[in-house]
Parts: structure tokens; C-alpha cells; sequence
């Protein structure tokens, strides 16, 4: 029977068809290793990628590894077939440390290309129980094995592998001493930093003990980097830039050092250089030059670093460096915001206003006019900063703005200039708040709301009490509004402002005709905590918009009172997910010990997230067998995050007496992030039962 089997499955592994050569591999029978192995190994060979990825999975479920190991080993030896290395190499890393007992016998092996298949293998296992073996590999004939295990204890790192590899510094192979660089930089390892300077004067080198440098470099490296900014070599010279900025960054004192050492030795060739380093597609190597520039604090290299806005990442970089350069940037920025395009001259608005830039105001001002959205928001802004009088009158006028954004920043704008020079805006606040677009009206409302929240330290003198009460009543006054938008608006800033004679007012819009304004008058009665209301909104959650409800059950679950239980505790049971799941964050606020039996009962809701919401509320009240059970009997269930949560559940009020039930679910969870979650709470339950 054997051989008839095995004879159908070398035809398909034969074929031509991908699929059906696959599908050999698949139907793979329980064939002594003996009987299969020249099947497994055309297998593991095969052109397809595919073809070969099911044998790795297929190989592990049919022989065990002691029997597999040795005949992926001497599959390595098949010169002619660099997929079957290539894949046996993959296979026995896969198997993980057990592998390594396998390997030494081979150690010595006459094929070079073995041994370093060796090492490629011990490498990819990465264990630090490896790192004698790669020692000795260190000393190879072969280069290719030497340089293999030279990048092997680069990627398995740690102390041991660090002197070993200085001792090689000290060969006369180039290339050698060139793995050993980059193994140390992936390690980065703490090195003496004296054999390093001492390759630095290989030119073919020094690139390498530069990105070392850029990792475990101090304040003894920057005359070593400095120099390399003088390279002729374009590549050397960005090393030692990236290299420059992060000495600098892990060791700030030495910055003002580097400077002056900077502007001793920096030439235009070097300049040049670094211009050029602005353009260069490798991020690391653009903001090393910027950081240079930032060095030599010199305003004119500003047109240079604004080119490089070209990828918003570096923003960050350049604003730091202009903003660091102080008022003197000002003159040239004002110079090249006619020159820039419309992403340049929004970034310069931006660091006009960092800057406090007085005599820019102008500039500003008329960059509010401009078609771009992106730039009028910007100069909004920065006009705020400047707290520009002037400006107020162009900014209330941006408040009807076709974007958004650039409402908002006007908003923001007025309100910080409010702080140095209320007078104007608060008289013309009353005229906003009757203009006949809604949208100033709506707009005037939320720079009510800038102007009075008492998060602002600074409004808190500035307004009189008698003008914050006018505000309030205006606001007010606004629930009223014909419009729709500015009825929720005023709405969300009685919330926001917390304004609590308002009650009546925004009782009265739970009725309003547009859901969207009973929506967030529920939410603001909650946020405004008052019983006054808690009838009207257990009226509001027989409202007819599921959003309304969720509201209106939000915010009896803020106020908290005793009466609304019942209702709430039937609601947890709703068909509804999000109704049942809101109502019972509600009961959590209010009284979760009296609601636990319908936490309980939530636990057969057919929605995931009301199974896990209930199992939140759960969690901090007292255990008990019946709890315990519950959460238990939910580690069964189809949902890995249910699983999950009843996994942390038990963490809480799980007993000791669970563990080894515990510890034969875990043997059949598949789910890693359930697995994670069972192993902390068999490991908290463990050390209970210890106690």
C-alpha cells in the first residue's frame, strides 16, 4: 500500500499544476520518515514558494523534530536546489534552540558553505547560548563564515560578544573590520571608544565608526565627527551630520562646546555640502543638516531650511531651529514669505506668530484674504498670538469662513487677543449675536465660550463678573434660536460653560423638533447634574432617536439617582446593544451592587460588547461563586475579546481553586492576546493561593 501511495504522490509532485502539487503535500499520509524523506525534500525544494510554505506547516504535524532535524541539515548540502537550502534553513530555525545539539557535529565540516549555513541558522535562532559557538566561528578560514558569525553576534548582541569582536578590529581584513562595525552598531553595546577613533583613519572605514558613533559616542567623539563634515566624501560627511545630532541630543552639555568647536573648524566646502544634505532622500540625513544649521545659529541659511518643508515631517525640526534663532529671523522670513508657495508661507505665518513678530502684522493680515484655507487659519492664529487690535475686525469676518478650520482659528484668535485687549470684541458680541447669518451667530457663541471657560487663567480678571452674566444670559437667549445649529451650539456651551440657571432652558429643548438638538440637550442636563431634570430625562428615553436615548440614559447615570434603578436595570436587558450596554455604564455610576443580577443576566445578551460591558461592571464587585461561574462558562465562548475580558474578570475575583482549570484552558486557547490575559491571572491567582 506504501508504495502505491508514495507513487501517487511523487506524480503530483511532478506536475506541472501548482495546485495539485500543493494539494500532494496537503493529503501527505503518516509514512515512516524512512519511506517519505525523498518526498519531503522535493517538497521543501519546490520552485513555489506556496508549494513550499505548506510543507513547513504539513512536515511538524506529521515527524517529530528529532527526526526532521537531522534530514533538514543534510538538505543544506543540495548545491544545485537554492530553494531547498533556503527553506531548510527557514524550517530549522524554526524548531529554536533544540536545533543547536544537532549543529555541532558540523562545526567542522569540510564545506565551507555548510558552515556557514551553520551560522546563518544559530543567528536566526538567536539565542544567547549561541554566543561562545559564534566566537569560535569567528575564527574561521573561510571570510564569508567569519563575516556570517561577525553579523550573527551583531544581531543576538549582548556583553559577551563585544570583546571578541574588538579583538578583530585589530585584523588587517578590511572587510572583516567592517562587519564588526556594523554588528557593534546593531548591538550598541557600550564600546571603548578608543579603537574606534583609531579606524577612523581608514577612509574605506570611517563611515562605519561613524554610524557606531552616532549610537555609543560622547563627548570625547565630537572632534572625530566634526571632522568628518570636512570629507570630500559626500556619504561620510552625512554620516557625521546624523552622527552630530545624535551625540548632541543623548548629551545636551556638550552642545554649546560643539558649537563653538563648529565655528572654528566649518569651511564653505562643508556648507556646501550640508546645503546639498537638505535634498537628500533620507530623512535622518535632512534633519542632521538642519540640526547643523540650528548649531551655527546664522539667519541666512533660513530660504535653505524652508526648502526642505517639502515633506511635512520636518516641520518640527525647522520650527525649532528658526524659532531658536529669535527676532532676527523675523526680517528674512518677512523677506521670503513673498517668494514661498502657499505650504511655506502658512508655515511662516505659523513662526511669525512664535516669534511675536510686531512688524509682520501686516503680512498677516492680508494673508487673511488669501484663497488658501490652510494659510488664512494660519495667519488667524498667529495674529492671536500677536494679540493684534488690529486684526479683530478681518478675524470676525473669517468667523463665516467656508472652512471649518479657519472658523475655528478665528474663534481661537479672538479669544486670545481678548485676553490682552477685551474692549473691542465684547461690544461687538452683542451685534454678532443678531447678525442674520447663523453662522456668525453660531460662531459668536462658541468665542462666548473661549472667552469664559475657567480653564483660561488669564480671562478670569479680565471680564467682569456682570459681563460674564450678560454672556451667560445670551447664550441662553440663543436655545431659542430660529436655527437649528445655533440651537445646539448655544446648547453645548451652556454645557461647556456650565452654565446651572440654565436648566429650564435646556429642558425645554428635550422637546425641540430637530433630534440633533434634543441629543445635546440631553447631554448637557447631565453635565449639568441637577435632579431638576431627571423626570424629563427618563421622558427622553422613550424618545423616538436612538442617540437621544443613549443621551438621556449618559446622563442619569451622571447625576445618580436612586430613583431612575429600576428603569435602568430593565433597560440592561434591552435588544437594543448600545441602549443595553449605556445603561449599564449608568447603574456602574449609580448603584452596581443593587444591579449586579442584571450584570449577570446581561451575560446572555446576544451583542459582544453589552457580554463584555457587563463583565467591566462585574470586575469590582464582590466575588462570588455565582460571578466566578458566570465568567468561567464565558471563556467558552466564540468571541476571542468576550473570551478575553472573562480572562481579566477572573483576575479580580477569581479564586485560587481556579488554576489548574484555568491551566487546561489555556493549553486549548489559540487566541495570543487571550493566552497573555489567562497566563497574568493564573499567575495572580497562583500567588493568592500561596499567601
Amino acid at each position: 500500500m506504501n508504495s502505491t501511495v508514495i507513487e501517487t504522490i511523487k506524480d503530483k509532485l511532478n506536475s506541472s499544476d501548482e495546485e495539485a502539487r500543493r494539494d500532494a503535500v496537503m493529503e501527505f499520509p503518516s509514512l515512516p520518515l524512512e519511506d517519505a524523506k525523498t518526498l519531503l525534500i522535493k517538497a521543501i525544494g519546490d520552485k513555489s514558494w506556496r508549494v513550499r510554505k505548506t510543507t513547513m506547516e504539513i512536515m511538524p504535524k506529521l515527524y517529530k523534530a528529532d527526526e526532521l532535524i537531522p534530514l533538514l541539515i543534510e538538505a543544506l548540502r543540495a548545491e544545485d536546489n537554492a530553494g531547498l537550502r533556503n527553506s531548510s534553513v527557514e524550517a530549522l530555525v524554526s524548531f529554536g534552540e533544540r536545533v543547536l545539539g544537532y549543529l555541532k557535529k558540523y562545526f567542522n565540516d569540510k564545506d565551507s558553505d555548510i558552515r556557514k549555513f551553520i551560522v546563518d541558522i544559530i543567528g536566526g535562532i538567536g539565542s544567547d547560548k549561541s554566543i561562545t559557538d559564534l566566537i569560535w566561528f569567528t575564527n574561521d578560514p573561510d571570510d564569508n563564515v567569519k563575516m556570517a558569525a561577525v553579523e550573527a553576534l551583531g544581531s543576538i548582541g549582548g556583553k559577551k560578544a563585544v570583546e571578541p569582536l574588538i579583538k578583530l578590529l585589530k585584523t588587517d581584513d578590511v572587510n572583516v573590520k567592517f562587519s564588526v562595525l556594523e554588528a557593534l552598531s546593531n548591538m550598541e553595546c557600550a564600546v571603548p571608544l578608543t579603537y574606534i577613533y583609531e579606524i577612523m583613519d581608514n577612509r574605506l572605514l570611517r563611515k562605519a565608526a561613524l554610524d557606531l558613533l552616532k549610537h555609543i559616542g560622547d563627548a570625547t567623539s565630537v572632534p572625530y565627527v566634526l571632522e568628518g563634515l570636512r570629507e570630500h566624501s559626500r556619504i561620510n560627511m552625512e554620516s557625521s551630520l546624523i552622527a552630530l545630532k545624535c551625540i548632541a541630543e543623548k548629551y545636551p552639555d556638550v552642545k554649546d562646546e560643539l558649537r563653538r568647536q563648529l565655528k572654528e573648524m566649518i569651511d564653505n566646502s562643508a556648507i556646501e555640502k550640508a546645503i546639498n544634505a537638505l535634498d537628500s532622500p533620507t530623512i535622518e540625513i535632512r534633519k542632521g543638516a538642519v540640526f547643523l544649521f540650528g548649531l551655527l545659529m546664522d539667519v541666512s541659511f533660513i530660504p535653505h531650511l524652508l526648502n526642505t518643508l517639502k515633506d511635512e515631517r520636518m516641520e518640527e525640526e525647522v520650527e525649532e531651529v528658526i524659532v531658536s534663532m529669535g527676532a532676527s529671523a523675523v526680517p528674512v522670513l518677512m523677506e521670503d514669505f513673498s517668494k514661498s508657495g502657499k505650504q511655506v508661507k502658512t508655515f511662516i505665518c505659523h513662526l511669525l506668530g512664535r516669534l511675536n513678530a510686531k512688524d509682520a502684522e501686516d503680512i498677516l493680515i492680508e494673508s487673511l484674504k488669501d484663497d488658501n484655507g490652510h494659510l488664512r487659519a494660519s495667519a488667524a492664529l498667529a495674529l492671536g498670538r500677536l494679540s493684534s487690535e488690529k486684526a479683530i475686525d478681518p478675524l470676525i469676518n473669517l468667523m463665516q469662513d467656508t472652512y471649518v478650520d479657519v472658523r475655528t482659528a478665528s474663534i481661537k484668535a479672538l479669544s486670545m487677543i481678548v485676553h490682552e485687549k477685551s474692549g473691542r470684541i465684547t461690544e461687538k458680541l452683542s451685534h454678532l449675536l443678531e447678525a442674520s447669518s447663523s453662522t456668525v451667530r453660531m460662531n459668536a457663541l462658541l468665542l462666548i465660550a473661549e472667552l469664559c471657560k475657567p480653564t483660561i487663567e488669564t480671562v478670569q480678571r479680565i471680564l467682569s463678573r456682570d459681563l460674564l452674566e450678560s454672556f451667560s444670559k445670551k447664550v441662553l437667549f440663543a436655545i431659542q434660536d430660529e436655527e437649528p445649529a445655533v440651537r445646539k451650539t448655544a446648547i453645548d456651551v451652556t454645557g461647556r460653560l456650565e452654565i446651572r440657571n440654565g436648566i429650564d432652558e435646556v429642558t425645554t429643548a428635550l422637546a425641540d423638533e430637530v433630534p440633533e438638538v434634543r441629543q445635546a440637550a440631553a447631554k448637557t442636563l447631565g453635565i449639568l447634574k441637577n435632579d431638576k431634570s431627571v423626570d424629563a430625562l427618563l421622558l427622553s428615553i422613550e424618545d423616538s432617536n436612538l442617540w437621544v436615548k443613549c443621551e438621556a440614559i449618559e446622563s442619569l447615570g451622571r447625576i445618580g439617582t436612586e430613583e431612575t434603578l429600576d428603569k435602568l436595570q430593565s433597560l440592561s436587558l434591552d435588544k437594543e446593544g448600545i441602549i443595553a450596554i449605556k445603561a449599564i455604564e449608568a447603574l456602574k455610576n449609580i448603584n452596581p451592587d443593587a444591579s449586579k443580577i442584571f450584570f449577570l443576566k446581561a451575560l446572555k445578551h446576544n451583542d459582544t460588547e453589552v457580554k463584555k460591558t457587563a463583565l467591566e461592571a462585574l470586575q469590582n464587585l464582590r466575588p462570588s461563586k455565582e460571578l466566578e461561574a458566570a465568567a468561567v462558562e464565558l471563556l467558552q465562548n466564540d468571541e476571542w475579546s468576550v473570551r478575553n475580558e472573562a480572562a481579566k474578570t477572573l483576575l479580580f475575583i477569581g479564586a485560587p481553586s481556579l488554576v489548574t482549570h484555568l491551566k487546561d484552558i489555556l493549553q486549548k486557547e489559540a487566541d495570543p492576546t487571550v493566552k497573555a490575559s489567562l497566563q497574568e491571572t493564573i499567575k495572580t491567582l497562583s500567588l493568592k493561593g500561596t499567601k
